[in-house]
């Protein structure tokens, strides 16, 4: 008997195969089925074999992933050990020697900006390919002639930025798009780990640079080569994201066409998914929805353009129309992450510590500084365990919790931090122990960590379809790294300059907690989500929020109290029904004599006659809609 499994596996049970995905100009499969697999006779469970190929196959993606991470962790802190042995060799002045900063900073932003457009052009894993270039060329440059002309070393860190963030950038949108929905948030803060190991590998050169000749400079910051080199290596090995080859399969060339759905099939193989997996037929249907140019109700929110007019402009301007709560959630995140002072208290962490303890910069570089690192480094381990849930509890962790949790804390944290500072500005015979301003600049780190931090890394991924994803993930990080750099800028001139030091945590705390307010009411829960389920939760609670303030355009039924009665509203495409907590439908008008009742208030619905059967059965008008049911 021949095998009739899945179309895309050859390591499924025999199901009835479903039906193809169908072009949008035509009814030819994008797969014709002479390409389906198929298994020789009485080879049917291969469940096993698929999970051990998973495994595999995720466990390289994020190995390749959290290389990106170590490299760039490494960087931000093995250029502050290495800095002043720059100063020295080259005479820097101080407007010199912040341009080694800066230009990182710059290269930062530039390859924010780049990164959504290169992604959706040339794919992920292109993408990762042409971010180790730029790495390897920085690198590699800075380790051979950096020593001798300060101009190119400028420029390999600027181009170190580009490629750096064009890794990470890249690098996360992959490990959403490629992995399952239980692991996706501990994949993604184990990125976020991997930076931690590298900022305290790089912090450790101290102990080389202090003894050692100024020469040894270039060397350490050469370092940074090998983790590009690997990961280039690597790229072979690795799958393109699925997603992005499906949704590009769907609005090129025939030829095209078939060639990505080849490959599309191929990866999902490797990924070990089975034929009645939600993963795969939520991919297929989010792509076969994005590519329909026309629908029956005419108020479709996924037609894409022809591939030729989907330029990233073209794209921000869809995700504008038709996605606008995601990406002001992606936005407002992303830019708390850098609004809350984090990378200022970063950047001048021994400045701030020496600040509120009256120590010496020496004493504080020894004493202090290194539980900076051990304080995010702590915070992430939580994010790991809790991100994704607990399954003795499910109501411990979640995206959403932590990310409250982590901008509260921070709210509080600076909030009484600035407090401390004015009374102990405003009188001379106040006297704090010096460990309290200390304890609460650690908890700052230690909440953006558990929340920020990771969360940073995958809100765009979650809260954006994929054919708007990477441009909402250009957007959101560009406007991080303004504020990054704004703040950078500012803070010494608040903290020294300001009526009170105590301005810039006055006004980051103040910051937080207008951002805490406005998630606690539109962030909804996307733990355990496949990523086409997260967008849609996230356009389910807009429509749900805005339905909810139309009271007039409601009527609702539930006599006995429970939550069990029945709410009728009038939608765009019809008539929405729920029944119960959670059983609704939306019925189009269309479905009853649209000709009879156009232009007549009174819209005709089809309403189920129980909670778990929505067969239509009678139809009635929306003014006794709620009764006759409940009475059924």
């Amino acid at each position: 008997m021949p095998y009739l499994g899945c179309p895309f596996l050859p390591c499924c049970h025999p199901l009835s195969p479903p039906p193809p995905l169908l072009s949008p100009s035509s009814s030819t499969p994008l797969l014709p089925h002479s390409t389906m697999h198929t298994l020789p006779p009485g080879q049917h469970d291969m469940t096993c074999m698929c999970i051990n190929r998973r495994v595999y196959t995720l466990s390289l993606c994020l190995f390749f992933a959290c290389l990106s991470g170590f490299a760039y962790g490494y960087d931000l802190s093995v250029i502050s050990s290495v800095l002043p042995d720059i100063t020295t060799h080259f005479t820097l002045t101080p407007s010199s020697k912040s341009l080694v900063v800066t230009l990182f900073s710059v290269g930062m932003l530039i390859g924010r900006l780049s990164g959504g457009p290169v992604q959706d052009t040339v794919g992920r894993r292109l993408g990762l390919a042409v971010a180790d270039v730029f790495i390897i060329i920085s690198v590699s440059l800075t380790w051979i002639l950096g020593s001798r002309y300060f101009t190119l070393l400028l420029i390999c860190r600027l181009l170190l930025g580009i490629g750096i963030s064009l890794a990470l950038l890249i690098g996360c949108t992959y490990l959403s798009e490629i992995a399952p929905p239980k692991w996706r948030g501990r994949m993604i803060t184990s990125h976020e780990l991997s930076v931690c190991i590298g900022s305290l590998v790089g912090f450790s050169t101290t102990a080389f640079t202090s003894s050692a000749a100024t020469t040894l400079w270039p060397l350490l910051i050469g370092v940074a080569v090998f983790p590009g080199v690997i990961q280039l290596l690597l790229i072979y090995f690795l799958p393109e994201s699925p997603r992005w080859l499906v949704t590009v399969a769907c609005s090129t060339r025939p030829d095209v066409r078939a060639r990505r759905m080849e490959q599309f099939n191929d990866v999902i193989n490797r990924l070990g998914y089975t034929s009645d997996d939600d993963e795969v037929e939520g991919m297929l249907k989010d792509a076969s929805d994005d590519t329909n140019t026309s629908t029956t109700s005419g108020d479709n929110k996924h037609v894409l353009p022809h591939h030729s007019s989907s330029t990233w402009l073209y794209r921000l301007k869809y995700a504008l129309q038709h996605h606008l709560r995601g990406l002001i959630l992606t936005v407002l995140v992303c830019t708390t992450a850098s609004a809350c002072g984090f990378y200022a208290f970063q950047s001048y962490a021994a400045d701030v510590i020496s600040l509120l303890t009256s120590r010496s910069l020496q004493y504080v570089q020894v004493h202090y500084l290194p539980y900076v690192g051990l304080m995010k480094l702590l915070g992430t381990i939580v994010a790991l365990v809790l991100i994704d849930g607990r399954r003795s509890n499910n109501k411990v962790g979640g995206r959403r919790r932590l990310l409250l949790t982590s901008i509260l804390g921070i709210a509080l944290a600076e909030g009484v931090l600035a407090a401390l500072l004015q009374v102990v500005d405003s009188s001379d015979d106040i006297n704090i122990p010096e460990s309290i301003p200390v304890i609460l600049f650690y908890l700052v780190i230690f909440f953006w960590s558990i929340g920020l931090g990771p969360i940073l890394l995958m809100a765009a991924n979650e809260y954006m379809p994929t054919y708007t994803r990477g441009v909402a993930n250009s957007v959101a990080l560009t406007f991080t790294s303004v504020f990054e750099i704004l703040y950078q800028q500012t803070f010494e001139l608040m903290l020294y300059e300001s009526p009170t030091p105590s301005l810039p945590f006055y006004i980051y705390s103040i910051t937080c907690i207008v951002v805490f307010i406005v998630l606690l009411r539109l962030l909804p829960e996307t733990k355990g989500l496949s990523l086409e389920d997260s967008s849609t939760t996230i356009e389910k609670a807009a429509a749900r929020s805005n339905s909810s303030t139309d009271d007039n355009k409601m009527i609702q039924h539930d006599d006995d109290g429970d939550g069990g009665g029945m709410m009728v509203s009038p939608s765009s495409n019809g008539i929405i029904i729920r029944k119960g907590n959670d059983k609704h439908t939306t019925l189009s008008s269309s479905s009853s004599s649209n000709e009879d009742h156009v232009g007549n208030n009174n819209k005709y619905i089809t309403l189920p006659t129980t909670d778990d059967d929505i067969t239509p059965t009678t139809t009635t008008t929306v003014a006794a809609a709620a009764s006759n049911s409940y009475a059924e």
